[in-house]
């Protein structure tokens, strides 16, 4: 065993501990326990710890999570109805009545403050479709949960047409392809978990939008009024498999992905222009993009990837949400660390997302 292998088994180890540690009693996982803006439960963060979880054999406590999720669901049921009524009508439903991206661990509404977040953001609900039917190893849905995935799937039917938030928590007005893509994961996991072919025939619907909207010179885009490459787009092939790696569209954002926003030192950028903390390299990027690599049968740029990752480990912290040392607006590192403190560390999808990378390329082995 090489001194590379071992560290990364201890590292695989440490960051299942870590996760497993800071779960809440309720189930939720904090984003960040040290961070003060992320001590929230956010479902697309969660569902990939619980997935992590999930892979290494865990179940347990990934259990716990999804059972949270659905007491959180039927905890919001009015608000779904409310929006339902509204799209039945006819009449689009403010954003006020959306529900919100991250919640307390206690799983209620956070309280409005000061530094309001951008709260409306469709692509954690279908995360969460997906990750449980993962978690379901192709099961049914329990009875337990029955309920919560039919709500949310009829919510994701009801509001996947309208603008948002992008998984980076930004540009709200517009419509987003990582965003179009997790929905359409969502509900095909909808129709497997509760045997309804009509939330199929919707996710097929928003891929075919997608492919209308999303799609410049046959590249996937950050979005139809945003032509940018976008590491997120990573995610619609592995692990959503929206997308198959090889599709034309999906090669070629992965290859323009690859030529602009890699960066000197070989981690990943969310997009060209990024100013959080300065726009740095982000660690659940790097291991989308070994992810992908091995999906495409390159295990060796997907072991690059990964000793990134293992490169910036802090070990009294952990793994954080990015690294600054090569921002792409440098001068915009300083203001973040003035509001917020520095990056967010340890963050539990960075660690959930090295177990996923890890294990994949283990079972590749």
């Amino acid at each position: 065993m090489t001194v590379l292998d071992t560290s990364r088994r201890v590292l695989r180890t440490a960051s299942l501990d870590l996760i497993a540690g800071l779960q809440a009693p309720t189930g939720a996982f904090p984003a960040c326990s040290t961070f003060a803006v992320y001590q929230y439960s956010w479902l697309r963060d969660g569902t990939y710890i619980a997935l992590a979880l999930d892979v290494a054999g865990r179940h347990m406590p990934a259990s716990a999570f999804h059972r949270w999720v659905g007491g959180v669901i039927e905890h919001m049921s009015p608000a779904i109805d409310a929006v339902l009524a509204h799209r039945a009508a006819g009449l689009v439903p403010d954003a006020s009545l959306l529900l919100p991206t991250r919640y307390t661990l206690d799983g209620e509404v956070e309280q409005p403050n000061d530094d309001a977040w951008p709260t409306v953001q469709l692509d954690g609900y279908g995360v969460w479709l997906w990750g449980l039917r993962h978690h379901l190893d192709g099961r049914l849905c329990p009875d337990s949960l029955r309920s919560p995935v039919r709500k949310v799937a009829d919510y994701l039917v009801a509001t996947w047409d309208l603008p948002c938030y992008d998984c980076w928590e930004e540009f709200g007005d517009r419509r987003h392809t990582s965003t179009l893509g997790a929905i359409a994961a969502g509900l095909a996991a909808a129709a497997g978990l509760l045997s309804d072919g009509a939330y199929q025939r919707v996710a097929d619907e928003v891929v075919a939008w997608m492919r209308r909207e999303c799609v410049v010179d046959g590249c996937l885009v950050k979005g139809p009024q945003d032509h940018r490459a976008d590491a997120s787009l990573l995610t619609l092939a592995v692990p959503l498999e929206v997308f198959d790696p090889f599709d034309p569209v999906m090669a070629a954002a992965a290859h323009r992905i690859e030529q602009e926003l890699v960066s000197p030192g070989g981690g990943v950028y969310r997009y060209l222009g990024d100013t959080y903390y300065g726009g740095g390299a982000w660690l659940i990027e790097a291991c989308w993009l070994g992810l992908y690599d091995l999906a495409t049968g390159r295990p060796g740029d997907a072991r690059r990837c990964q000793d990134w990752v293992i490169a910036h480990v802090d070990h009294q912290m952990g793994l954080p949400e990015q690294v600054t040392d090569e921002a792409q607006v440098p001068e915009m590192v300083q203001p973040w660390i003035e509001k917020w403190g520095p990056p967010a560390s340890p963050l539990l999808w960075s660690h959930a997302m090295f177990v996923l990378l890890d294990e994949a390329l283990d079972g590749a082995a």
